[in-house]
């Protein structure tokens, strides 16, 4: 394994460590409680359900859908505002880490929240996962809060 995909684990091992911690972070002087979460275990679940319920008709799909969702379409629905910032998410260009406006215990009952303050984002088209910037995205607004994952994490408020 190459030192460059050990460092990204790392990073990554890392962020999952303030999964289930409560946190804050103040971005533009208003501190905000941030939700730690790990895209590639939400892809992974949504995907299992996918999995799961191949093979039913469209039809069953529909009522499937009509009483179940998943973490990622509850991100989708209330985070991602537009389908650009979709886009950059499927294509891989920004990674999403945190969900502002909800506490670690979101974890538990879900991520459906229409009050959010926005989400934070590592921008991937900016350079490798250490160094790459990290994002406070809201509706059409991305602003810049920390130069790597490494100046984010020193800016969390353990509360």
């Amino acid at each position: 394994m190459n030192k460059q995909l050990i460092k990204q684990q790392m990073i990554l091992e890392e962020l999952k460590q303030l999964l289930r911690q409560q946190l804050s972070i103040t971005i533009d002087g208003e501190t905000y409680p941030v939700c730690i979460i790990d895209w590639a275990e939400i892809v992974d679940e949504h995907d299992k359900v996918l999995e799961e319920n191949s093979g039913k008709s469209n039809e069953e799909m529909d009522r499937f859908w009509a009483h179940n969702t998943t973490k990622m379409q509850s991100i989708y629905d209330y985070f991602l505002y537009d389908e650009i910032t979709e886009m950059k998410v499927d294509d891989k260009e920004i990674l999403p880490i945190g969900l502002l406006g909800l506490d670690a215990s979101a974890h538990d009952h879900g991520f459906a929240e229409m009050n959010n303050d926005g989400f934070i984002a590592i921008d991937l088209t900016k350079g490798k996962l250490e160094d790459a910037p990290i994002y406070f995205i809201e509706e059409y607004d991305m602003l810049e809060i920390a130069k790597n994952i490494s100046e984010f994490k020193q800016n969390l408020i353990f509360n």
